[in-house]
């Protein structure tokens, strides 16, 4: 299985409900010239809102019906490894093996209520 001569970018989830993280960790043992990236997010797969960048993401949310949730499950970390699958899929640039996207980025509870705030300030209801 596998092949030294392949270079996949191979990325495993934490807490994917669908697919082990143990299993992401395998498949790349079998590919030791590609790279595993972690997002360390809930969901099966990195949320479509990760596309769009986090300050973003919450205008998205409200203007597509989407749930309030969703800055918390995308957000900077999302974005991140979405922006490093693209560097890969476009330029074919691996991140670093290893390389780890956090569920919202450093400081998610600072950036969550900045958020929060200026949506109340554009007038939007949160309850």
């Amino acid at each position: 299985y596998g092949s030294s001569d392949i270079r996949p970018l191979i990325i495993g989830e934490l807490y994917d409900p669908a697919t082990t993280y143990t299993a992401a960790q395998t498949m790349s043992s079998f590919f030791p010239q590609g790279a595993l990236m972690t997002w360390q997010g809930y969901m099966h797969g990195l949320p479509d809102a990760a596309a769009y960048p986090p300050d973003q993401q919450l205008d998205l949310a409200f203007t597509d019906g989407a749930s309030l949730n969703l800055f918390g499950v995308a957000g900077y970390g999302a974005y991140d490894c979405v922006q490093k699958m693209r560097d890969y899929l476009e330029l074919g640039i691996l991140p670093d093996d290893g390389y780890t996207c956090p569920t919202n980025g450093p400081g998610a509870n600072t950036l969550s209520l900045a958020n929060a705030k200026a949506a109340v300030a554009r007038g939007v209801v949160i309850g």
